[in-house]
């Protein structure tokens, strides 16, 4: 599991193909009834891949979501419209900072042992979205220095184009041409 999914780090397009790939290996590998995966850029989180729960029953998931993004401590949640599922929280994190949940679901009856092995492997496959997540991030950040770099040479370009440039005679030039091209006897330049 652990090699598929940092595999899928290098592969997915975008953060909700790999949520989906993620959430879909992970639920077919450990049996789990289903699970969501919420990512906030602020401070509420958002579900971006959802499955084996219905989107209608997300509403006390997400806030508990919600505490274990401010918290950034792991947690077990319960809710009345769900009342035999148990949704597993754990935090995603990239360095100290909390940037996501991954919840999975699990029968509200199942044995701690069982619950607490589940939350030991959470663990290192909340690391592999966390990659994931910070190597988006790191891709974002060289797109916009790059982006940056290319508007500050373009300026540079476009000064150094038009520094040896007289302006007058640039613009009698301008009315010359644009005349004879038109075929009339008189074009003026407003400067």
């Amino acid at each position: 599991l652990h090699v598929r999914l940092a595999g899928e780090v290098d592969k997915a397009a975008d953060a909700r193909s790999y949520c989906a790939a993620f959430l879909a290996d992970v639920c077919g590998t450990l049996g789990v009834r289903g699970g969501v995966v919420w990512l906030a850029d602020g401070e509420r989180p958002e579900p971006v891949c959802v499955g084996g729960i219905a989107v209608d029953d997300l509403a006390d998931f997400t806030t508990a979501a919600e505490e274990v993004l401010a918290r950034g401590i792991g947690r077990l949640a319960t809710s009345e419209s769900l009342p035999d599922t148990a949704l597993l929280l754990y935090p995603v994190r990239l360095g100290t900072t909390t940037h996501g949940v991954v919840g999975f679901a699990d029968e509200a009856a199942s044995p701690a042992p069982i619950r607490g092995a589940l939350q030991r492997m959470l663990v290192p496959l909340c690391d592999h979205l966390a990659e994931y997540l910070q190597r988006c991030r790191t891709q974002t950040e060289a797109r916009s220095r790059t982006a940056i770099d290319g508007d500050v040479a373009l300026a540079q370009y476009i000064a150094e184009l038009h520094s040896p440039l007289d302006l007058a005679r640039t613009a009698a030039a301008i009315a010359n041409e644009t005349a004879r091209m038109l075929g009339c006897d008189r074009v003026s330049t407003l400067l």
